[in-house]
């Protein structure tokens, strides 16, 4: 990670001498507390970020390694003089995004939250030409903010500075595999090998483009289904975020998972975890923006796990999955019988509404459907076997 920004020789190009040896033996003393830095950084940047509502592929961090540090010191052309305070870089974090808005968005929240060094910060895509491809990443050297170096648990690291790379998916991976193509030794990469890689540099930064024009459509979508939805107009395509949009307006969630529960389903981990989440809400802020993402992704796990029942009985609209539901209340014996079989074979079925949604759909569909249909269920086996027995009336 990085390379900081060592001080100029003054005039006559003479360098204050060091002791590389003493000075490397005395990084080597001070690691631990570098390495102590770096996932504690690591953790705080983690947090401040997933605050903000940015959610990130992965966090990195590291300590440089003694051996780095004295070939990095000594390497020519650089005039250190002080290095233990002029290399910028030794504790090291770097977090992967996963479209290029949000690398501009986490650089925000860093320029927020920490003491931002912007001399020794900079942003290696701003040198390209414009006809140019190759190495993208932000780089941001920080400092813990003076509020947090009163704390007890930053007070060692208070006076200590740190790298941060933020940059995409997609520049991660071409970063790393131009890293290992250029450094398997030390000639110069052919001609050729380099056209390539800048090629395929062009392509991931066309990719990274795309990825967040994706997002965009995606969401303009979501909102065109949440007001359709909100003004009762049904009439659109059944898909996973048409059935999410759906399950999101008034009080359907809750209906579909009452419903389970009053026939005997059980209540979920997750969902107690969301219960107590929003009930600390009005206290607590953030909570209700955690409880809406464990919300969002157990209902994501179960949309996938039911969706292809639908195209199977040629369901295609939303308008289509609530005329089945109706009021709800028909399906109540339906899914009693259901648990009761699930019991009898070792499993309590778990109160989710996308499964009744799916009892309901088998149980006025069962003259569409033979058996088989069932195995494109992600369900438990004893979920299954139950559900064929109680629809096709199979004792």
């Amino acid at each position: 990670m990085g390379s900081g920004s060592p001080q100029q020789p003054p005039t006559g190009g003479r360098v204050t001498p060091f002791d590389a040896e003493a000075t490397t033996v005395a990084y080597s003393n001070l690691r631990p507390t570098y390495i102590r830095f770096a996932n504690k950084l690591s953790e705080l940047i983690r947090e401040v970020v997933a605050t903000s509502g940015v959610e990130i592929h992965q966090i990195e961090q590291r300590a440089k390694a003694v051996d780095d540090f004295k070939e990095k010191i000594e390497r020519p052309g650089k005039h250190y003089t002080d290095p233990l305070n002029e290399v910028t870089d030794l504790a090291g974090v770097r977090v992967i995004a996963y479209y290029l808005e949000d690398v501009a968005t986490i650089c925000e929240i860093l320029r927020r939250e920490f003491s931002v060094d912007e001399a020794n910060s900079e942003d290696p895509s701003a040198r390209l030409a414009p006809n140019a491809f190759g190495y993208r990443s932000s780089h941001l050297v920080i400092a813990l903010s003076p509020p947090r170096k009163t704390l007890a648990e930053y007070r060692d690291f208070a006076d200590l500075r740190a790298e941060v790379q933020v940059r995409t998916v997609l520049q991660h991976a071409w970063a790393a595999i131009d890293h290992k193509l250029r450094y398997k030794g030390t000639a110069e990469v052919p001609v050729e090998i380099q056209r390539k890689l800048f090629r395929i540099s062009a392509m991931m930064e066309l990719g990274d483009e795309q990825f967040s024009n994706l997002r965009n459509a995606t969401e303009a979508i979501r909102e065109s289904y949440q007001e359709n939805v909100a003004r009762g107009s049904l009439d659109i395509e059944l898909n996973a975020v048409s059935l999410l949009e759906y399950l999101r307006t008034g009080d359907r969630l809750a209906k579909l998972t009452d419903l389970a529960k009053l026939a005997g389903w059980r209540t979920s981990a997750l969902d107690e975890a969301v219960i107590s989440l929003r009930s600390v809400a009005t206290l607590l802020p953030d909570m209700n923006r955690k409880a809406d993402q464990l919300e969002d992704s157990r209902l994501l796990d179960t949309v996938s796990a039911n969706f292809y029942i639908f195209p199977t009985v040629n369901i295609e609209t939303i308008r289509e999955i609530d005329e089945i539901i109706g009021d709800g209340d028909w399906a109540v014996p339906i899914l009693k019988e259901i648990a009761d079989e699930s019991i009898m074979l070792g499993f309590h079925p778990i109160a989710g509404p996308v499964d009744v949604i799916t009892i309901m759909v088998l149980s006025k569909k069962r003259n569409q459907l033979t058996e088989n249909n069932l195995n494109v269920l992600r369900w438990r086996a004893e979920g299954v076997e139950a559900t064929r027995r109680v629809i096709f009336g199979i004792a």
